[in-house]
């Protein structure tokens, strides 16, 4: 029976800082926690949806780490033939997610940096079956308009600009295809960390039908859609503002078999949780929260204060028991 088993990342955003606080040693922890996942569930392929850095120019720090993460990537193709494949999204410098991609392609690393004007088409075998995985990177329609002038009065949209790109991809519907993708998909919901989305910015989930599954990027929070449930975002693995506290992070693990799709949200634990807090100061100071997560007090935490009249060194008081606390508001004030 053909199986075909992909793991779908995205949104790493390495090198990020939340609220001054730099979250370097998060995301290290978490990529670790992803190469733990990789190893125990042996997919034949990881999909890495854009937003691979949080600057178009990363630090020196955040390129290492990344660079640590896919040389551990390389040595897992080395042993078990996993093929890794990346695009860049609208955080990314293209040039830069494409740099040395003939040379890491030896190591079963495919990079999609620079749009060129099509789906680039990369095909895995597996089980003696052919696996089509399509990667697109994150386009706008001037992009699009560029690249095919002759068909830009019919470019007068995201939709449409994608719908020309494929139009003009090598895809054969009655093949087993996979879409890589970064775009904001008609139907998805933003967590309020995601920039400049909206209605404008939509594509139809109708352009994408010629694929068994679609790996998205770009919205924070996992969500599965289509009229076929194939068209997914897996979110961030870790929390990266105030409107994701309650946002449960996962990587997203799926089973191609004989056209049958399966999902699994697989949970990513993080090195420290993000959360909001709320009471009086009295009772957040005397009652610390405790969590799943072994009690811990140093996790990320936004505190919503009920007190009716602004309390004196309220946040200094709260930053002795939450040493990482990101901000503070006062819910319940008399106006």
């Amino acid at each position: 029976i053909f199986k075909m088993k992909f793991l779908h990342i995205s949104d790493l955003h390495i090198g990020k800082y939340v609220n001054g606080y730099r979250m370097l040693d998060d995301q290290r922890y978490m990529l670790e926690r992803i190469v733990e996942i990789i190893k125990e569930k042996n997919p034949d392929a990881l999909l890495i949806a854009g937003d691979i850095y949080d600057k178009s120019l990363p630090s020196a720090e955040a390129v290492e780490l990344f660079d640590s993460f896919m040389t551990e990537i390389a040595g897992l193709h080395g042993k078990t033939g996993l093929k890794t494949f990346v695009i860049s999204g609208n955080h990314d410098s293209p040039e830069r997610i494409g740099y040395f991609n003939k040379l890491i392609e030896l190591n079963g690393i495919f990079t999609d940096g620079v749009f060129e004007g099509v789906a680039r088409k990369n095909t895995v075998e597996c089980d003696g079956e052919k696996v089509n995985i399509f990667s697109l990177p994150f386009i706008r329609p001037s992009f699009v308009h560029k690249v095919y002038p002759e068909e830009s009065a019919k470019i007068t949209d995201y939709t449409t600009a994608v719908r020309v790109v494929l139009e003009h991809s090598d895809i054969n519907a009655d093949e087993t295809n996979i879409l890589i993708a970064h775009q904001f998909v008609t139907g998805s919901e933003t967590s309020g960390s995601e920039s400049s989305l909206g209605t404008l910015d939509n594509v139809e989930p109708y352009v994408f039908e010629p694929f068994d599954y679609v790996a998205l990027g770009h919205i924070h929070g996992k969500q599965i859609m289509g009229k076929n449930k194939n068209i997914a975002y897996c979110g961030s693995p870790i929390k990266y503002s105030k409107t994701e506290c309650r946002n449960k992070k996962c990587v997203i693990f799926g089973e191609l078999s004989n056209g049958k799709l399966n999902l699994e949200e697989i949970p990513v634990q993080p090195l420290h949780d993000m959360r909001i807090i709320k009471g009086t100061l009295r009772e957040l100071a005397e009652n610390p929260i405790s969590d799943t997560y072994d009690d811990k007090t140093d996790d990320y935490v936004f505190a919503e204060l009920t007190d009716e009249n602004p309390v004196t060194n309220a946040f200094s008081t709260l930053e002795n028991i939450y040493p990482n606390i990101m901000g503070l508001e006062y819910v319940n004030r008399k106006k």
